[in-house]
């Protein structure tokens, strides 16, 4: 009975590492510092200007207001009219990425400014509905992707003719040694699943192997 027990306790306990292995890149998932960006230059319109004018207005955690009323007001904001801006970030080297963070305006009267139909990170591409926020405001809208060992990042905001506007992006995940180069489809995240399989299998081969030498001779 005390060995039925232990060989018990010995599988729960294998089952418990096998996904805590399986969800570590995800538990340890931290921020990802953006060392520079390029991309589609902002839109002037009349006295506003919604350009980039520091170059780092996307990823120096300052967060615009909607609705606003002056340039002050506008500046954290980089708007684009009637074009869908591509913006490549860059990574101070290779990280597995696992979740990108974008704060984006809906004001869509007077202002014109509307979520874009769609986000294309990396050739992953996601439908918007154009109601994920409340009108007027701003908030940050969070996309699960899996991309490892990369570099650098490209992103797309597919607009349908009128403004959209972005303040912040963020990127999440950890680091990285080899993988895909930028702009390669990731596979589905199917990673985590196939390690634990690796770990369960090996964990239910050792426990064979103890419930064998339960059974055998023991030398006392």
């Amino acid at each position: 009975m005390a060995k039925v027990g232990k060989a018990g306790l010995d599988m729960r306990t294998m089952f418990r590492f096998t996904w805590i292995v399986a969800l570590a890149p995800v538990l340890c998932a931290t921020q990802i510092p953006v060392t520079s960006y390029s991309g589609t230059t902002g839109t002037t319109v009349g006295s506003f200007t919604y350009l980039d004018s520091t170059g780092s207005e996307l990823t120096d955690g300052s967060y615009g207001v909607i609705p606003f009323g002056s340039q002050a007001q506008a500046d954290p904001w980089v708007g684009w009219f009637g074009v869908s801006p591509l913006i490549t970030f860059n990574f101070g080297g290779p990280f597995d990425i696992t979740r990108v963070d974008l704060d984006l305006a809906l004001w869509t009267n007077p202002a014109l400014i509307y979520l874009p139909t769609s986000i294309d990170i990396g050739g992953t591409v996601f439908d918007l509905t154009g109601n994920e926020l409340t009108d007027p405001s701003r908030g940050t809208l969070s996309f699960d992707v899996n991309f490892t060992g990369i570099s650098s990042l490209d992103v797309t905001l597919n607009i349908g003719g009128t403004y959209v506007f972005m303040d912040e992006a963020q990127f999440f995940g950890t680091q990285g040694t080899t993988g895909p180069e930028p702009g390669v489809v990731p596979e589905p995240a199917a990673t985590p699943i196939v390690g634990a399989a690796g770990f369960l299998i090996f964990g239910l081969s050792w426990l064979r192997t103890r419930r064998r030498a339960a059974n055998a001779p023991h030398v006392l």
